[in-house]
């Protein structure tokens, strides 16, 4: 964020440096990369979904267009915004994707899906506490 401010938005600088053809050419990339990390994001959680929740090969086919439409929204506004905090981004996508599955998943299925979340959200802030406490000792 810091480099962001002290240098502007990244993708006008390269812009700037590009032709017209060029920068129709990039502008055509970074479609191409969003939609690429939402495939790539929504077959892992998908896959993680089916391994967990014993999705049906039709809950699975909706999980997967569902994240995917999440993850790629996500993903073009966070490049047009720049990332946020880590907690905030990621308690944000939790709450966004189990929107998404609410009409995937049955009602079993989604509490066992929230539940997943929230040990997986006190996981990761445990280790953050543990880190913060020993990188100060050091």
């Amino acid at each position: 964020a810091r480099l962001k401010t002290e240098t502007g938005d990244l993708d006008t600088q390269i812009e700037a440096l590009l032709t017209p053809d060029q920068k129709a050419a990039y502008a055509s990339y970074k479609q191409d990369e969003a939609a690429h990390y939402a495939r790539w994001a929504a077959s892992a959680a998908t896959a993680e979904l089916q391994g967990n929740l014993n999705l049906t090969s039709e809950q699975a086919d909706r999980a997967f267009a569902a994240l995917y439409q999440v993850t790629l929204a996500e993903y073009t506004s966070r490049d047009k915004s720049g990332p946020t905090g880590g907690e905030e981004l990621r308690a944000r996508r939790m709450d966004q994707q189990t929107k998404a599955l609410e009409s995937v998943l049955t009602p079993a299925q989604l509490e066992s899906y929230r539940q997943i979340n929230a040990t997986q959200s006190n996981s990761v802030g445990d280790l953050s506490s543990k880190m913060e406490g020993g990188s100060g000792s050091k």
